[in-house]
């Protein structure tokens, strides 16, 4: 792992995208200097389960937790050392555990699978519909009228995660316009104007020189 090659990195992507919020993904490899030196960056950090972000940890509002099984209350415990942490569900049966678990109400993120194929590996390709790393758009509609339902859970943002080693930028484009729609659908039915959408990650390593 190289600092500078770390920063440019970090400050690439601030630069391409001015007013959005990078999170580096932890579970790609994470230590206590790593999270220092992302937090050091103004990124953020992700936390898939209890020890997957090591102390100390990231300040206040620079953690994110993903909740991507039938059993992600675990998770909580992540969040509960960021009080300002969002998390990410896509398992209704567990939001009712998951929300009471924090208070005030846990901001969370619809995880959906927008049908994008993101032209890699078979076993890395999560954006299709068959996978369990979201919610079908044809079947999202009610896992957000369930969430709405929840008291101790506030729906801020969709959320999706089409595969990894992905080397077209297409992909990503085609998965923002189907989840803005799903997004525009959702303000018209229940006057609900969400503020997050968070495309993850996947980028491809840069192993070879033609490689971008």
């Amino acid at each position: 792992m190289d600092p500078a090659t770390v920063r440019a990195r970090c400050r690439a992507y601030q630069a391409a995208l001015p007013g959005a919020e990078i999170a580096y993904a932890g579970r790609a490899f994470q230590c206590r200097e790593m999270a220092a030196l992302v937090a050091g960056e103004a990124c953020r950090s992700t936390c898939a389960r209890p020890g997957s972000s090591p102390p100390p940890w990231p300040p206040a509002g620079r953690l994110d937790g993903s909740c991507c099984t039938a059993t992600p209350n675990r998770t909580a415990s992540c969040a509960r050392r960021s009080p300002r942490a969002s998390g990410a569900w896509c398992s209704t049966r567990s939001t009712r555990s998951t929300g009471w678990a924090r208070r005030p109400p846990a901001a969370k993120t619809c995880c959906v699978t927008p049908g994008v194929d993101g032209h890699t590996h078979r076993a890395v390709t999560t954006g299709v519909d068959d996978q369990k790393f979201g919610f079908p758009l044809g079947r999202a509609a009610e896992a957000v009228e369930r969430v709405r339902r929840q008291p101790r859970l506030e729906l801020v943002g969709l959320h999706c995660h089409i595969g990894s080693q992905i080397t077209d930028v297409g992909v990503y484009e085609d998965a923002v316009r189907r989840l803005a729609a799903f997004m525009t659908e959702i303000a018209l039915r229940h006057g609900t104007c969400l503020r997050q959408l968070n495309i993850g990650g996947g980028h491809a390593v840069q192993a070879t020189g033609g490689l971008v």
